[in-house]
């Protein structure tokens, strides 16, 4: 046994030179108890120069061929048959030692090691790479010895230590103040604890890795103080993250000698957070549409019940104004009609012929009322259409102004000035009529008999712009944003004859044109209303337009 390489020549060689006995593994314990009994000297059943010379108190080692497998004790044994069992039924292999009592060569030049061991095992089972057996070493005659009595336990007596982190995903480590590893408690996975021993990070992880690594110590070095922080490791091509937590380590005189760390695996619990974080910001998104989507409904709730409120109040509206609209003609209607029934042939031809014509203007107003509502009835349903023609736009106006003045305002004067470089324009004649007409009506009848309203009228190559000023009881500021809604009418008017659907209809009949009409006015001083209507076709030019 002289090959095997020992720590302690004198000592280890005197167990190496006492092979124990091959026992058998199906060997009943009875025979290995008849052994152990006449060793101790409880009977005298066997002659003394009948037991192996090899066979040592306490214990005995179990072959397999070639192969040791374990040890059993005389603890072991006695334990067994206490217990009341036939000893001759209970084969040796039932009370083999476990592994964890087996020790290399290479421990024996570990002092550290050994002693560890020893502290653990009653026996330790010294076996070679190829599971042969080369001696069984008490444990108590090992830390009797002086080499391991003298060792500082802090670092050798690791029994407590790792009872408390065997079970957690932690690295322990020791490094010089050149950062290189001197002491290394369950490595990395992939890495040798001895094989990371004299090495700096940057020899056994990526560059990036080290670099992060390496400057969490120099500062703690630096600043002579501890530092903690996650840092993340790419280990056998996986990511793997660690708190990592360093403190500098200081001898008497208070200079540098290295530090002492440890890396607590918290790759799950990482994981798990940024997984939770992510669940939160989806769980945020989620609440966040359903938010947005629950004001866009609430919206929709309260601009549907706006709506309906708003409804209702034009129904009243219109319920209101028609009736009373349309009583006012009905009895200038009834009235007139009476007369000429009882009295009309009495009368004079001419009188008669003044009552028939106030039946038809009243019947003409009607039915222009009817018209507006029908007109704002289609336009809200979609139902108006835009058909452009070529319109003689400089009759139009002349014809319209006509008719605005006929019998109630003949004796007003609408002044009309024009700068048109084409006579024909396509334009939708209807359209365009319902627009003067109503800016027309509610220029007389919003001014005074003696005030002048004047219109101007101007042809561009892509636009037809036109302007209707009267100097009348003008628009207060507040009443010009709803000006062009159905049914409404400025607080200054409510004593004067309308509807109120005027202004809408033309506002849609602009819209169809694809224009805009604008407003500008001021209570009391009067109103401008200024309408732009594009043309989408090319028009001829006709200087005579100008005249």
């Amino acid at each position: 046994m002289s090959s095997t390489p020992t720590l302690f020549p004198e000592f280890i060689a005197q167990f190496l030179d006492l092979h124990p006995p091959a026992i058998a593994p199906e060997t009943p314990l009875s025979e290995i108890w008849e052994q152990f009994q006449v060793q101790v000297g409880l009977t005298g059943g066997l002659a003394s120069g009948s037991l192996s010379p090899s066979l040592h108190s306490g214990y005995v080692c179990v072959i397999e061929g070639d192969r040791c497998l374990g040890l059993i004790t005389t603890q072991e044994a006695i334990a067994v048959l206490a217990q009341g069992h036939d000893p001759r039924s209970i084969p040796v292999s039932r009370l083999i030692t476990p592994g964890q009592a087996v020790i290399t060569p290479d421990t024996l030049n570990q002092p550290c090691a050994l002693y560890d061991a020893a502290q653990q095992h009653p026996f330790l089972l010294l076996l070679d790479d190829e599971q042969h057996c080369l001696g069984v070493l008490p444990s108590v005659a090992l830390l009797k010895l002086p080499e391991l009595a003298d060792l500082p336990q802090e670092f050798c007596s690791l029994h407590p230590f790792e009872i408390a982190l065997n079970h957690l995903p932690i690295t322990v480590f020791r490094k010089d103040s050149q950062l290189r590893y001197t002491w290394v408690y369950k490595s990395f996975p992939g890495l040798d604890p001895h094989s990371m021993l004299g090495h700096r990070n940057h020899d056994l992880f990526s560059r990036a890795d080290a670099e992060q690594w390496e400057a969490i110590e120099r500062r703690a070095l630096e600043h002579h103080q501890g530092n903690r922080q996650n840092i993340a490791l790419t280990l056998n091509g996986t990511f793997h993250y660690y708190d990592l937590t360093v403190e500098p380590l200081f001898d008497d005189s208070g200079s540098i000698l290295g530090l002492v760390g440890t890396a607590l695996e918290i790759t799950p619990s990482y994981l798990n957070q940024q997984a939770l974080i992510m669940l939160n910001q989806e769980l945020e998104s989620i609440v966040e549409e359903r938010t947005a989507e629950l004001q866009r409904s609430n919206a929709e709730l309260l601009a549907s019940l706006s709506a309906a409120r708003e409804l209702n109040e034009l129904k009243s509206r219109f319920i209101t104004l028609t009736s009373h609209e349309f009583r006012t003609p009905l009895t200038t209607i009834l009235g007139s009609a009476e007369l000429l029934k009882h009295y009309g042939q009495n009368w004079k031809p001419e009188k008669r012929q003044r009552y028939l014509d106030r039946i038809h203007e009243t019947v003409d107003h009607m039915t222009r009322l009817l018209n507006d509502v029908l007109t704002v009835g289609n336009a809200e349903a979609g139902r108006l259409t835009f058909s452009p023609s070529l319109v003689n736009i400089l009759d139009l106006f002349k014809s319209e102004i006509e008719t605005a003045r006929s019998t109630t305002y003949r004796d007003r004067t609408i002044a009309l000035s024009h700068d048109l470089h084409a006579s024909y324009l396509y334009l939708d004649q209807t359209l365009v009529s319902q627009i003067l007409a109503n800016l027309f009506s509610n220029a007389l009848k919003y001014s005074s008999a003696d005030s002048a309203i004047e219109v101007y009228l101007k042809s561009e190559e892509t636009q037809l712009l036109f302007q209707v000023r009267d100097y009348g009881i003008g628009i207060p500021e507040a009443d010009q944003a709803d000006l062009f809604t159905s049914f409404h009418r400025a607080k200054n008017a409510a004593n004067i004859q309308g509807t109120g659907l005027g202004l809408c209809i033309v506002k849609n009949a602009v819209h169809l044109h694809g224009g805009q009409v604008t407003v500008e006015s001021q209570e009391g001083s009067g109103s401008t209303f200024t309408v732009l209507l594009p043309l989408t076709h090319s028009v001829a030019y006709d200087d005579n337009s100008r005249d």
